[in-house]
């Protein structure tokens, strides 16, 4: 074998190798994209957003999603409470727009803007990331 091809040979292997770790990333990223699709559907289904309506001084939640009746209560201790006993698998959260109507009461997770699909999808992402490389998984 002359330099020639020794160098031809080298330069192939080496980018085979550039292109193997490539598309392991690329899948990697892919199986990635996957699981914060799943987990986000999850959440979407365990977490109920509410919007609230005040009558004759009773809150009435509702699905924010669907409209469906939720749960009612004359404080929003009841109303948790209800919520709880209705959909002990489940979380809520008021959205914010309806935290008006709970004057001198500071709501859990009312300093927070409401998450967008989006938001939530990078969190997932960075918790993932952080998981991985916790155990090892990536660099």
């Amino acid at each position: 074998m002359d330099i020639l091809t020794i160098v031809i040979v080298t330069a192939v292997i080496y980018i085979l190798y550039i292109l193997r770790k490539a598309n392991k990333r690329y899948h990697q990223h892919k199986e990635m994209e996957q699981t914060v699709d799943k987990a986000l559907e999850m959440y979407k289904k365990m977490i109920i957003m509410l919007k609230v309506e005040l009558k004759d001084k009773m809150y009435y939640c509702y699905n924010n999603e669907t409209g469906d009746f939720v749960c009612q209560g004359k404080s929003i201790e009841e109303i948790t409470e209800a919520f709880n006993a209705r959909y002990p698998k489940h979380g809520s959260y008021i959205l914010n727009k309806y935290l008006h109507l709970f004057p001198g009461k500071q709501v859990k997770g009312s300093e927070m803007k409401e998450p967008t699909d989006s938001d939530m999808r990078k969190t997932l992402e960075q918790e993932l990331i952080e998981m991985m490389k916790s155990k090892n998984l990536v660099k």
